[in-house]
């Protein structure tokens, strides 16, 4: 009995420390950050309403993509506060864009993608 106690412990414990090396591994490199909207932006008025708060931010832009290169967590939080600053501040004040659409219920989603894996930072939904 002891012994099937011991060899449980055992296992636990390098389960443990493999769980710890896999989730505390600081993630660095090149991330990369576009705005989708839910609606037809075909000239892209309100997806280019975001480019100053992502320069801000301290991006480099790449096409119609936003790009940052740091520690992910740090990045993701940069970029994330920045977009829904933003958003609110063109709910608040439509002449912030190019063209002042009627917003109200549309949604802007930000998504970002590091290597391989992609997934959706934020999103924000028009009030006003």
């Amino acid at each position: 009995m002891k012994k099937l106690i011991a060899t449980i412990a055992a296992v636990a414990a390098i389960l443990g420390a493999m769980l710890c090396t896999n989730s505390c591994v600081e993630q660095k490199g090149d991330f990369i950050y576009d705005v989708k909207v839910d609606f037809f932006d075909n000239m892209d008025i309100l997806t280019r309403g975001f480019d100053q708060a992502f320069k801000d931010a301290g991006c480099d832009l790449l096409g119609s993509y936003w790009h940052l290169n740091g520690e992910k967590k740090s990045c993701d939080s940069k970029v994330k506060n920045a977009f829904l600053a933003r958003a609110q501040a063109i709910d608040n004040d439509r002449s912030l864009i190019a063209l002042p659409l009627d917003l109200k219920g549309q949604t802007v989603t930000l998504n970002a993608t590091w290597g391989s894996d992609k997934y959706v930072l934020a999103t924000y939904t028009f009030q006003k």
